[in-house]
């Protein structure tokens, strides 16, 4: 363990000892998973709404999330969810879009919060008869 400490007084091993660390810190940061984004779901905007307050403006969405096309086709019964997700103000979202939205739960059911994604200015379909 001693010899280790010795050879770091050599700037050429210190310096590649510094960079082989930050690459493997890099690599381990890539390949974490991102916690911060939690699960995605997508649905249609019913409602953008804009209210004033005595601290300012504050936008509501009113979404409408269903569930995957992929288990309506194989026979499951169509889930409807309806959530109130607030955005900055300057967020423009019209009812009639896609909005993406995530949540750090694992199941929608039990979310209690919601964070705007993404807004699309088309909508979303629920035909799937195909």
């Amino acid at each position: 363990m001693v010899a280790l400490f010795d050879s770091m007084n050599n700037p050429k091993i210190y310096i590649s000892a510094l960079l082989a660390s930050m690459a493997f810190l890099y690599l381990l940061l890539q390949y974490m998973p991102d916690q911060r984004n939690g699960f995605e779901y997508r649905g249609k905007v019913i409602s953008n709404t804009l209210t004033q307050s005595l601290d300012g403006h504050r936008r509501y969405l009113t979404v409408y999330l269903i569930q995957d096309q992929l288990d309506i086709q194989q026979g499951a019964a169509e889930v409807k969810h309806i959530y109130r997700v607030s955005v900055p103000p300057t967020e423009d979202c019209p009812a009639g879009s896609t909005a993406i939205i995530s949540t750090q739960s694992i199941s929608v059911d039990e979310a209690s919060h919601f964070r705007l994604v993404k807004c699309f200015e088309t909508a979303i379909t629920t035909d799937t008869k195909g």
